[in-house]
């Protein structure tokens, strides 16, 4: 667990320089960054993924909703207030730490590819420097 940590950690720091860096309230920024590593079929009717958010801002967040989609096509998950298939709870976040998800029980595509999403903050309650709070990943059967 210390090494996924540690990288997760690497992973944060080289992607988003300036991260943990001490700064006063006046020029903290707020923004989560989320992103889907790894995922694969299971069973012949559902998919695991893990799922990584990580707070690459300047300033701690509060608890947030982290909502994924087992087959996403179209764009409507970049909705505030969208509902995923599966919907999460972040835990409070300071400035560069990460969350690690495992996602279990997600229906899989019966054919051809099948495309997973994941939105943090999907109910849009924090203003962000940068408002892409969503990840996917690609599965082909």
């Amino acid at each position: 667990m210390k090494i996924v940590q540690v990288f997760f950690m690497m992973i944060s720091f080289s992607f988003f320089p300036g991260i943990g860096n001490a700064s006063n309230a006046s020029n903290a920024v707020q923004d989560l960054y989320v992103t889907i590593p790894f995922a694969q079929s299971t069973s012949s009717s559902t998919v695991t993924a893990y799922v990584v958010v990580v707070n690459s801002g300047t300033k701690t967040l509060p608890a947030v909703r982290l909502d994924i989609w087992a087959n996403s096509q179209d764009e409507g998950y970049k909705r505030c207030g969208s509902w995923g298939d599966k919907s999460l709870t972040v835990n409070k976040l300071a400035p560069g730490a990460s969350q690690l998800f495992h996602v279990t029980g997600l229906q899989r595509a019966w054919y051809g590819y099948q495309r997973i999403v994941a939105f943090v903050d999907s109910q849009c309650q924090i203003t962000e420097s940068n408002e892409e709070n969503w990840g996917y990943y690609y599965l082909s059967y």
